[in-house]
This record gives C-alpha cells, sequence and structure tokens, in this order.
C-alpha cells in the first residue's frame, strides 16, 4: 500500500467500511489545528480519547473529543472550546 498516495474520504473509521463511518465535522477541514492531544482524565472516555482544539475559518476556537474501539471512532463533543489548549509538550 502506498500510504502517500491512499484516498481518503471525510469519515472517521468504522469496522464495516469508511462509507459507514460519521462524517468528520465540516468546519474541521481547512481549520487551523491548534492542538492534538488527550485527555488528563483517561477514565472520562477509554483511553482519553483524542481530542483537536482547532480554529475555524471563520476564527470560533472549537474542540472536537473522539473515541474509539476496534469497532470505529465516533464523536463524543464538538463545540466551543472553553479551556485552553493542550499544552505542545508535557514535561
Amino acid at each position: 500500500m502506498n500510504w502517500r498516495r491512499a484516498k481518503t474520504v471525510p469519515r472517521l473509521p468504522h469496522r464495516f467500511g469508511s462509507d459507514r463511518g460519521q462524517a468528520v465535522p465540516a468546519d474541521l477541514t481547512g481549520a487551523k489545528i491548534l492542538s492534538i492531544g488527550t485527555l488528563a482524565d483517561s477514565k472520562a472516555v477509554e483511553g482519553g480519547g483524542l481530542v483537536i482544539d482547532y480554529q475555524t475559518a471563520g476564527g470560533d476556537s472549537k474542540r472536537l473529543l473522539l473515541a474509539g474501539t476496534e469497532l470505529g471512532m465516533w464523536i463524543i463533543y464538538q463545540g466551543p472550546q472553553q479551556s485552553r489548549p493542550i499544552p505542545a509538550s508535557v514535561q
């Protein structure tokens, strides 16, 4: 598989195929990524989830929280970012 040339679709992974996954939020495409990480409390979402803090083209700061298992990935939260972005490095 040539990963550099693999076709992508704007959907989250799903066990039964990419056409079955939840749609990626439209305002994430072209947004400025402020930070990517996981929740400090890993019990809140299994493994801490995947947190993406981003700024939309319109300038709004938003947060996307994704959870996943071997069955696929889904959106737990999508909305305003009410805390500071995840630090770039954790010591």
